[in-house]
């Protein structure tokens, strides 16, 4: 166990669930770039240098707003709703209490 590193985490919550956040991003980082290449490919099968040139430009729109907007792409698509405190309290309380227990631990271990 190195000296300094906290150990308390909220209950419910893995060790390996804090540490996905490296592998996801390289997940998407791997998603992103091989659909760069996918499209690339595409464009210079149908317009040679130029047409990869096109592509490439594309791609990077693409991976831009995919990136900066997919939650609320997601959100749209499932016509996701926001839950007023009014009409469930019990919900948001237990939202709240949950999300400062993990950000308490994550933000602490990050200075470690």
């Amino acid at each position: 166990m190195a000296i300094g590193r906290v150990t308390a985490r909220p209950s419910g919550v893995s060790e390996k669930f804090l540490n996905n956040n490296i592998i996801n991003r390289l997940k998407t980082t791997i998603l992103l770039g091989g659909l760069t290449g996918l499209v690339i490919a595409v464009g210079y099968y149908f317009g040679g240098q130029n047409g990869a040139l096109v592509a490439l430009a594309l791609s990077a729109i693409m991976n831009l707003v995919s990136y900066w907007f997919s939650d609320k792409i997601v959100l749209a698509l499932y016509k996701a709703k926001e839950i007023l405190r009014e009409a469930n309290p019990k919900f948001h309380l237990m939202v709240e209490r949950s999300g400062k227990e993990l950000c308490a631990v994550v933000c602490f271990r990050s200075w470690f």
